[in-house]
């Protein structure tokens, strides 16, 4: 990622120059941005710089194993928002995504936003924006950071950066696997990463109550002939009848994608308080995802 030079030139400057960052995940977080920001984390707090992450109700369970995960701040109530002079927002493509979106657009002029993302339709809003949509996770890009200021990368940062690699990836399964990837997650089990329990905590957890939920939603699958489109929905009373939690709906369109014949997947989900979530997937060339999702106000991938 030699484009990106100038750009983790210039983050390491305002880092340099930071007294207290927030570091920001999507809702709920995931393997890639947890991953990402937790190494990241890792590096300030080697440097002494005061810092906080945050990922707006976090489930963490599926990602305990993650070195530092129990400092992840997840109410924004608990949050100074005031006292941060600069913002790191990693993997979210759209900034009501964090939580925290209206506090963003206030955020004062001392405070700095930057933007690390592969999602082709990030926000570009931030001071630096560093955005790659061929890299296969945000964390290939965090270690491209990290490679291009010789920074350390110890046995937790190299855990949290191959979380993020394998499970955007799906273990390098996913058509946005490239070489890179590959190369990227040898360096890191060089590194001392610990790629049994990133596998075990993240792909061989599944619970009677996900299965239960798994079961009645491919029980609602539905193919439409015309479009090549799967489509399948979870209600609050399936959450509540399994007694599954929100990590185990998160798995479901990932799963769904693997069907033979399908052009695209679409999971929807009621969210509790009267909206419905939906979540799209492909792994061909002919649909692009993240434009349909713009449609009804959400993004990321082109798969």
């Amino acid at each position: 990622m030699h484009q990106f030079s100038q750009q983790f030139d210039k983050l390491a400057d305002i880092l340099n120059g930071a007294h207290n960052v927030l570091l920001l995940n999507p809702e709920h977080g995931d393997g890639d941005s947890l991953g990402s920001t937790l190494a990241i984390a890792h590096h300030l707090k080697r440097q002494g710089k005061k810092h906080t992450v945050f990922s707006h109700k976090l489930t963490p369970k599926t990602y305990s194993y993650l070195p530092r995960i129990g400092h992840v701040v997840r109410h924004r109530d608990d949050l100074d928002f005031d006292s941060f002079d600069l913002i790191i927002g990693i993997d979210y493509a759209d900034a009501t995504m964090t939580g925290i979106h209206d506090l963003l657009k206030q955020r004062a002029r001392t405070a700095k936003l930057v933007t690390i993302d592969h999602h082709q339709a990030s926000e570009t809003n931030g001071d630096l924006n560093i955005i790659h949509p061929q890299s296969a996770a945000a964390a290939e890009i965090v270690f491209a950071l990290f490679d291009h200021h010789r920074w350390p990368i110890d046995r937790a940062i190299a855990t949290c950066l191959l979380t993020g690699v394998l499970t955007d990836s799906g273990i390098f399964s996913n058509r946005n696997t490239t070489d890179t990837t590959l190369a990227i997650a040898a360096r890191l089990l060089a590194a001392g990463a610990d790629m049994n329990t990133i596998t075990h905590s993240t792909m061989r957890n599944k619970s009677v109550a996900t299965l239960r939920l798994w079961g009645t939603a491919f029980s609602r699958l539905q193919l439409n002939p015309a479009t090549g489109l799967v489509t399948t929905f979870l209600t609050d009373l399936d959450m509540r009848e399994t007694g599954a939690d929100d990590e185990a709906a998160s798995g479901i369109a990932n799963f769904l994608n693997m069907l033979d014949g399908a052009k695209a997947v679409l999971v929807l989900r009621e969210s509790g308080d009267g909206r419905v979530k939906g979540s799209f997937r492909t792994t061909g060339d002919e649909v692009d995802v993240a434009k349909l999702a713009a449609q009804f106000g959400g993004g990321g991938h082109r798969r």
